[in-house]
């Protein structure tokens, strides 16, 4: 586990699992990040066997924040060649390239294509803030198609605000979970939605009952989110690329009860990325909306997140 640290924020890196980010807080503080310590469900890595890819990735997850690449959302092949849920680089080990004291480190991983992807994470030490810069690197002479995103999953109890004031968005029709309390058709601007029973939910307050919900910002006036807690004094602030992910995936989960959470997660995610919805690779491909990596070149990105007094 790499661990970065300064006065203002501590960070914990899992190299050996996709270098999900597992741990985001004040020093001494609270994880800011949704985060099951659990040994259930049996991961797939350690010899639990699924009946589907989907089941596969979902074992291993706990919470936290996972990169996308070169897929997103919904398992698929192309051209012959498999790509998982959310992409093999969410699980996979990546390499520690460079490592500078305590505040940063660079890492790289592999894919199942000649796609790579080079990551460096930095704490400012000034203030309580993460910075992400990374590259994606074609190493063939041949174009590929990629789908790149991020899938940071935030604690937020009852209360919780999420804050995308202005955005549009557009309800996951096939949802069917058995906390999904949205309608299959809704859609509006942030944060007015409509429920299964035809009320009006305001989807940026996390509620007091079970409760799912995918959404999809489809036109945002700037690549930011807040998350304002009930039980905090401060705002956590999500910022990105908007020309490398110009749209976001938000998944709230309040103690939905099916696999592999069984009731123990409360989350927000916001997850920025190139697509929509999250149907994978090849139905982006198949609609045009998978962008197309040229031979030897690279595309670049940035995220941070941030902590600051909710005055």
């Amino acid at each position: 586990m790499i661990q970065l640290e300064t006065e203002h924020l501590e960070v914990d890196v899992d190299e050996r699992s996709g270098a999900n980010i597992v741990r985001l807080a004040r020093p001494g503080g609270t994880n800011r990040l949704a985060w099951i310590d659990s040994d259930w469900p049996i991961r797939a890595s350690a010899g639990g066997s699924y009946d589907s890819p989907d089941h596969a990735w979902l074992s291993e997850h706990r919470g936290g924040w996972q990169e996308m690449f070169p897929n997103a959302g919904a398992g698929c092949t192309v051209g012959g060649i498999p790509h998982p849920v959310h992409g093999e680089v969410s699980l996979a080990p990546w390499q520690v390239m460079d490592r500078s004291g305590r505040h940063e480190v660079t890492l790289r991983s592999y894919t199942h294509t000649a796609l790579m992807l080079t990551r460096t994470m930095r704490l400012d030490p000034e203030r309580p803030r993460l910075e992400l810069k990374e590259q994606i690197v074609n190493l063939s002479d041949a174009p590929i198609h990629y789908l790149w995103g991020h899938h940071p999953a935030f604690e937020a109890p009852p209360g919780t605000r999420l804050q995308v004031e202005g955005a549009r968005f557009e309800c996951e029709p096939s949802l069917a979970t058995p906390e999904a309390d949205l309608g299959p058709d809704c859609e509006g601007v942030w944060p007015r939605a409509e429920s299964q029973g035809g009320a009006g939910v305001d989807v940026g307050l996390m509620p007091d009952h079970p409760a799912e919900r995918v959404l999809y910002l489809t036109e945002m006036a700037e690549t930011r989110a807040h998350i304002l807690r009930p039980d905090t004094g401060d705002r956590l602030t999500l910022e990105w690329s908007s020309q490398a992910f110009p749209y976001a995936w938000v998944w709230i989960n309040h103690r939905a009860s099916r696999f592999p959470w069984f009731g123990r997660l409360s989350s927000m995610a916001v997850e920025p990325v190139n697509a929509w919805p999250a149907d994978g690779l090849a139905a982006a491909i198949s609609r045009g909306q998978a962008p197309t990596l040229p031979g030897n070149e690279s595309r670049r990105a940035w995220l941070v997140v941030s902590l600051a007094d909710d005055g």
